[in-house]
This record gives structure tokens, C-alpha cells and sequence, in this order.
């Protein structure tokens, strides 16, 4: 028998897996504006190097959407995390753990069969 409270963090970690899946498309970078027109582009920095695109004025909100999407992934997966060690500390075992039951189950990305 699994404690309520042990319940209630596998149910807390399947609905952070299913909003990761909902979440959309994810880029990290941030918009800046840069120069004396304010050209607005997106910053990356990659290996020590910044990498710059430009985005117009039509791009900035999608870019934006993006990065934010990036940030609540971030969020997600600390709180995984967290979660994961307290199941891991409680001894739970992992066929308890995964894969979620069918009715948190995404059967488009989760197949028992088939290899991710």
C-alpha cells in the first residue's frame, strides 16, 4: 500500500511530465534590443561565444513565448527533481513510479513496446 502522501507526489509527478508535454516549443535565449535603434534581437550564449539573431519587430513576441516556455521547463524539471529524491529516499519503488497510469498516459509518446 502506497501512503497518501506518496500518492499525491507521483500524481504531482505525472502532471509536471504532462505539462512538459504541453508546454509547446522551448528556445533558451533572450530578447535584447541592441545599438542606437534598438534593434531588437535574440542573445544566445553558446560556449563562451554570444550568438545573435535578428527578430524585427513581427518576431519579438513568438521569441519571447519561446524563452518564457523555457523557463517554466526549467521550473518543471527542478521540481521533478525534487520529487524524484523524495520517492527515491522513500524506497519507492520505480514500477510504482512509472509509467503512469493510463489515465495520465499519453499513448501518442508512451509505448511499452516501443523505444524512446
Amino acid at each position: 500500500m502506497v501512503k497518501q502522501n506518496i500518492s499525491k507526489k507521483i500524481a504531482r509527478l505525472h502532471a509536471a511530465y504532462a505539462e512538459i508535454a504541453s508546454l509547446g516549443p522551448f528556445m533558451r535565449g533572450s530578447v535584447v534590443r541592441l545599438g542606437p535603434r534598438k534593434t531588437a534581437m535574440l542573445s544566445l550564449n553558446k560556449n563562451g561565444k554570444t550568438k545573435l539573431v535578428y527578430l524585427g519587430e513581427s518576431r519579438i513576441e513568438q521569441a519571447r513565448q519561446y524563452s518564457e516556455n523555457y523557463k517554466h521547463l526549467l521550473d518543471l524539471s527542478e521540481e521533478i527533481t525534487l520529487l524524484l529524491m523524495d520517492l527515491i529516499k522513500a524506497s519507492v519503488p520505480h514500477e510504482i513510479i512509472w509509467p503512469p497510469t493510463r489515465a495520465t498516459q499519453n499513448p501518442v509518446t508512451h509505448h511499452p513496446k516501443t523505444r524512446l
